[in-house]
């Protein structure tokens, strides 16, 4: 799973699923993104790897503990790492067991579930030569000096990663008694650490990955296989892709969403006209996504009313939005739901709210850095200027490549220049640089 397959979770819990891996509490300084972002797995060999460690805890009654977990961890001078989770953050060794106590359940969440779906993202890997394990990422920085030798990076061979996924799906099968379904992740290597150019080594990645899903699908019964892959790539539109064209917009995996759950669910229209609505709004096409908001029916829930709140407001319809972003029950609501909260009533014109809202969960344990960027918008949109460059530098400092906050940085450089030197100030250099002017 990767950052799209957080994406995948989101619209299928607006379509009314129950998707366990929302549930994930995490701490917000331990990954940058959204929490339950660092229990991603990239690789065959560590999602097999996660359910070998359930089968061993299992057979500890249940209770995670440094006897059956400690393998999975390193010391350092800060605290444990967990080379098995996103983010290499060190951490005490209580949380280190609690947060592998919560990860437990999670997975023991698989065998209860109607339908199981299994991304596999990529086939280069780093392998841990003390533990035999293949740890999470990159083991790189300060707190890896003094490791040389102990990690090496490996190639997943095809029968590698047909051996996990089979052995992944055959304890699925014995212990489960949800369908399994498979999928490639479309999302491409950014880099790689063969000798071979990154755009050739992610086509032999994703083409492995690719067969080994189809020779499951192919010898299993009560598995499928799912095409977001092939959707993303048989598109030339360079629509699809977000800003840094790696990762796939909201839009686009709503659309995907929309083409799963109309292939293997009955599904009310009222939530397909919801969803289709919710995905409009990620392209930002309000007036498209009014129209399907009408067919929504009630807003039976506070994700439903936010993505209702975020289309009205930004449809000069702020009271109608003002109406229902008040039924939303703040002290209730998901570390999810946070950023697009802010941006409905942004949209909604309840600035004071907006920033209210953030600045009262700035310290919460379960902020990210979303946060303080969601605040530095809102306080930018109340005129003040100076506090919102100390929160979005705050973002910039610890993400100096977030494009969201040099963006909202760079509109305040734009309103200042044309406040001090006159109108279209900004608009005039453009132009003079362009040749145009």
């Amino acid at each position: 799973m990767r950052r799209n397959g957080q994406n995948i979770e989101a619209h299928l819990s607006l379509l009314g699923f129950d998707i366990p891996t929302l549930e994930y509490e995490g701490v917000g300084r331990e990954y940058l993104n959204r929490e339950n972002g660092i229990i991603n797995r990239y690789t065959p060999a560590a999602i097999w790897q996660d359910f070998r460690w359930y089968q061993e805890v299992q057979s500890d009654a249940g209770i995670v503990d440094f006897n059956n977990s400690g393998t999975l961890a390193i010391e350092t001078i800060d605290g444990l790492i967990d080379l098995h989770l996103g983010g290499f953050v060190p951490v005490s060794r209580e949380r280190f067991i609690a947060r592998r106590q919560q990860i437990y359940n999670l997975i023991s969440r698989a065998f209860e579930a109607d339908c199981i779906t299994i991304t596999l993202g990529m086939i280069e890997a780093w392998y841990d030569c003390e533990t035999g394990l293949y740890i999470h990422g990159v083991p790189a920085g300060r707190h890896f000096q003094n490791m040389h030798g102990r990690f090496e990076f490996h190639v997943l061979s095809y029968s590698q990663c047909y051996d996990s996924i089979s052995s992944t799906v055959n304890l699925i099968h014995t212990q489960g008694r949800g369908k399994i379904l498979l999928t490639t992740s479309p999302v491409p290597l950014a880099r790689t650490f063969t000798d071979q150019d990154v755009i050739a080594a992610n086509m032999f990645s994703k083409s492995l990955l690719r067969t080994v899903c189809g020779e499951i699908v192919a010898k299993s019964d009560g598995v499928d296989y799912f095409p977001a892959f092939e959707a993303v790539q048989g598109t030339r539109d360079w629509g699809v892709y977000a800003k840094d064209r790696v990762h796939v917009t909201s839009a686009f995996v709503g659309k995907i969403v929309s083409a799963l759950a109309e292939k293997y669910f009955c599904l009310d229209r009222e939530n397909m006209a919801l969803h289709r609505a919710a995905i409009l709004a990620s392209a930002k096409k309000w007036p498209s996504a009014l129209d399907a908001l009408s067919g929504a029916g009630e807003f039976r829930n506070d994700q439903a009313r936010i993505i209702a709140g975020l289309i009205y407001g930004n449809n000069d319809r702020q009271q109608l939005a003002i109406e229902l972003l008040k039924e939303v029950d703040e002290a209730s609501l998901p570390p999810r739901l946070w950023p697009q909260y802010v941006d409905a009533t942004l949209a909604a014109e309840m600035t004071a709210v907006a920033l209210t809202f953030s600045q009262d969960r700035i310290q919460h344990p379960r902020a990210n850095a979303n946060i303080p960027l969601k605040i530095g918008d809102a306080l930018m949109r109340g005129g003040r200027r100076r506090e919102a460059r100390t929160y979005l530098n705050e973002v910039i400092s610890v993400r100096p490549k977030n494009l969201a906050a040099l963006q909202l940085i760079a509109d305040m450089d734009a309103e200042e220049n044309d406040a001090v030197h006159g109108k279209n100030w900004t608009e005039q250099v453009r132009k003079l640089f362009s040749g145009t002017g």
